[in-house]
């Protein structure tokens, strides 16, 4: 996700800026979300009509 990461101890932001942030960074707990990343990789695209029910 993208948002703001705030100090655990001040809740203060610890920068002005949006940060990327994984679910599984340690940060993910201090952090505002603004927005949701999302991203795809090595994906193939198919014909739905081309798979058996």
């Amino acid at each position: 996700m993208a948002g703001t990461v705030r100090h655990p101890a001040t809740l203060e932001p610890v920068t002005a800026f949006l940060e990327e942030v994984s679910h599984d960074h340690p940060a993910i707990r201090w952090t505002v979300a603004h927005r949701q990343v999302l991203a795809l990789h090595d994906c193939t695209p198919v014909d739905l009509r081309d798979i058996p029910a």
